[in-house]
């Protein structure tokens, strides 16, 4: 199950630097369509990958809107859905790895690399 992350980017990099192997970040809103599609989809898929080692965290942009728009100007995203994913030891706002959009073969792909980090 995912946790909702509240908080600023501050809160963010606090979320990177007590990882315990990876963090993926779900950047969602609920008037988001394409974000709508993938959810029954990603939420079984993080209800299933969650553990010690994987922590799920889903961003609603329109509460974490300091972090969302800190990321847009940064080029970490350009719009939502989109996924990042950090490995242990990333400090840093740039992701290992991240997907934007809502095809959903590319999201089981990018689950797929999460879980092999």
């Amino acid at each position: 199950m995912a946790l909702e992350f509240e908080g600023d980017r501050n809160a963010f990099l606090q979320l990177l630097k007590e990882n315990p192997g990876v963090l993926i970040f779900k950047f969602t809103a609920d008037w988001c369509k394409p974000c709508q599609t993938i959810k029954q989809y990603v939420d079984a898929h993080f209800e299933r990958i969650s553990s010690n080692r994987i922590k799920c965290i889903e961003v609603n942009v329109d509460e974490a809107f300091d972090l969302f728009a800190f990321m847009k100007t940064k080029k970490m995203m350009k719009g939502i859905p989109t996924m990042l994913a950090y490995k242990k030891g990333n400090t840093n706002f740039a992701p290992d790895d991240s997907i934007s959009g809502a095809e959903l073969n590319e999201v089981n792909d990018f689950i797929a690399r999460c879980e092999k980090m």
